[in-house]
């Protein structure tokens, strides 16, 4: 018998452990049309639209998403011109059909810019 068991007497107790599961990180696709950022789950007909109208762009805008510390946001160009996404640590042109990925490590809010057009921008909020 062991001194734990000893010292409560005939009755056992079992203690379980218990630990969080590490999150799983997460991809985003945020695409660029028409000169802006746009939810990249938006349907196909929907983004034609946005590419040809500069008001379905303008209603279409995503000016702020949420991602969790450790995710990823994966930027398209899905447009007909070159963009430049840029962060305080982070800088890449693109040309039409290239993507680029950005992992966001720290809480707290970044801002994303296109350098060659700047009315592009998307605040990211990055959460635990």
């Amino acid at each position: 018998m062991s001194r734990f068991s000893h010292l409560i007497g005939s009755s056992m107790i079992v203690v379980l452990a218990t630990a969080a599961l590490p999150a799983v990180a997460a991809d985003h696709t945020v695409l660029q049309a028409n000169k802006t950022f746009v939810d990249g789950s938006t349907p196909k007909d929907k983004l034609d639209a946005i590419l040809k109208d500069e008001a379905a762009a303008k209603a279409a805008t995503l000016e702020t998403i949420t991602v969790k510390k450790g995710d990823t946001i994966v930027f398209t160009n899905g447009d007909t011109v070159t963009h430049h996404v840029f962060t305080s640590n982070f800088n890449e042109k693109q040309e039409p059909g290239q993507s680029s990925k950005i992992t966001f490590s720290d809480t707290g809010d970044v801002i994303v810019r296109c350098a060659i057009h700047p009315k592009m921008k998307l605040m990211v909020k990055v959460t635990d």
